[in-house]
């Protein structure tokens, strides 16, 4: 039974082992490294043009909002969604806004904000 116990243990050690000399390969990101953006940064909808498609990046798991009395989004979760505006002719500047949900570290800039013009 010892002799079972010991080639166990160095099977498990030489597993272990191998699994870390595998992983040392892998390039990672750091959480800190990490940059939320939005594209287009900027838009201007018209009655005439009134939605836009806005896509996130650099992360992942996104979280959108935005003012829901100007204006709404198809989904609230994916890297891209469309914003359609709701009241035009007064100007207004509406933030629609992407998170990465459930992100917690302060370093990164885990959020970002496109500004959305209705004319």
């Amino acid at each position: 039974m010892k002799k079972c116990r010991g080639q166990l243990a160095a099977f498990a050690a030489a597993l272990a082992a191998g699994l870390c000399v595998a992983l040392t390969g892998c390039e990672t990101t750091s959480a800190d490294e990490v940059v939320v953006t939005i594209s287009p940064e900027e838009a201007t909808l018209t009655a005439a043009n009134p939605s836009v498609t806005l896509t996130a990046s650099g992360g992942w798991n996104y979280s959108w909002g935005c003012d829901e009395n100007y204006g709404k989004l198809n989904k609230y979760s994916g890297s891209s969604v469309v914003y359609t505006g709701k009241v035009f002719g007064s100007n207004i500047v509406q933030s629609v806004k992407v998170t990465i949900q459930n992100f917690t570290n302060s370093t990164a800039k885990a959020s970002a904000e496109a500004k959305i013009t209705q004319k």
